[in-house]
């Protein structure tokens, strides 16, 4: 599903609270989603990173660091506002059957929009055939214990478990992440599904009450697959261009390792996403909005023929040089003198 540039569905996902749970950052956030942001343009640029750590590993964390070194990211936002979703799909089944000519189209025009880095999932996913394409990219892994992060990303797949369930998923689909998942490394998402793991207090609302996923027996799954990414990326990519990299570590080998020289920023604090906690905030107001769905149409509808009018007057009163509006003016306000 795609929309105007001005108005796409984003940055949920992103969930970048940098020490800051405030209210007016979590509107910001969910404001992005809906589609109320605006996006920033820019001119052409050239891939110089890939982030292929998954969410919760600190990848967040590490985009803000490079957005402070001036990279402009690309991630599942960028997805969703560009309507890039089947196309990826589309370049992952080419992948998997040995031809990168889309791929190499994707970049081209990743490169045309702007964008010099990937992050976080599922650009991470295509991590290693990237970096194949792109020899003069450098690739960064952000890696936590294995406990920690499945546990990260179990919980944060459970704050935006609203999102694939009623009303939000008739607004978004993120089965495209269930798809490469599936295409590119042979693995199994389970989605929840109604009833066995929804629970629908209202026609109109759904409630996520288990993640099959993300079950006892699931976790290890999770674990594998964060493995198998990290070792085919040590297999296919030399030393000199891939980096393991834990955000506790600071700045200083990420500066080493991009050969940035910046004595300042190098003992500064490396910033901190507290995604979990963004997210949770955000959650709340789309709860919200989404039990009070009902009324928000009611209101829509209720407003919309009131501003049609008084946009369609405001358009007759002040701009009398068209014939049409000018008589019309005129019929309704013979006394008046048009401007």
């Amino acid at each position: 599903m795609t929309f105007p540039r001005a108005f796409y569905l984003a940055s949920l996902l992103d969930g970048t609270c940098a020490e800051d749970t405030s209210w007016r950052r979590s509107v910001r956030l969910m404001a992005t989603f809906l589609g109320l942001d605006f996006v920033e343009q820019r001119q052409s640029g050239k891939l110089e990173i890939l982030g292929a750590g998954f969410s919760g590993s600190g990848a967040k964390s590490l985009q803000i660091a490079l957005e402070k070194l001036g990279h402009k990211i690309y991630d599942i936002r960028s997805i969703i506002q560009w309507g890039h979703a089947s196309a990826w799909i589309a370049t992952a089944k080419e992948l998997r059957d040995g031809n990168r000519s889309r791929l190499e189209q994707m970049l081209s025009m990743l490169e045309d929009l702007g964008y010099t880095a990937t992050m976080d999932f599922p650009m991470n996913l295509f991590a290693s055939e990237i970096a194949e394409t792109r020899p003069s990219t450098k690739v960064i892994m952000t890696v936590r214990r294995d406990e920690e992060w499945v546990t990260s990303w179990a919980n944060m797949n459970d704050i935006l478990s609203p999102l694939v369930v009623r009303p939000w998923n008739w607004l978004l689909d993120l089965k495209f992440n269930q798809q490469l998942l599936k295409v590119l490394w042979d693995f199994d998402w389970p989605f929840p599904s109604y009833p066995d793991h929804i629970w629908r207090p209202l026609p109109w609302f759904e409630i996520v009450t288990s993640l099959p996923a993300f079950a006892a027996e699931k976790r290890e799954d999770w674990v594998s697959l964060h493995r198998q990414v990290r070792l085919r990326l040590e297999q296919n990519v030399s030393s000199k261009r891939f980096l393991v990299f834990e955000v506790q570590s600071g700045w200083q080998p990420l500066l080493e390792f991009l050969a940035v020289h910046d004595a300042v920023l190098a003992i500064s604090s490396f910033p901190h996403a507290n995604q979990i906690a963004g997210l949770r905030a955000a959650r709340t107001m789309l709860d919200m909005i989404a039990v009070t769905l009902p009324l928000w149409l009611i209101l829509a509808v209720w407003l919309l023929p009131r501003l049609s009018v008084k946009l369609c007057c405001c358009f007759i009163r002040w701009t009398p040089r068209f014939n049409v509006a000018r008589r019309i003016w005129r019929w309704k306000h013979p006394k008046s003198k048009t401007r």
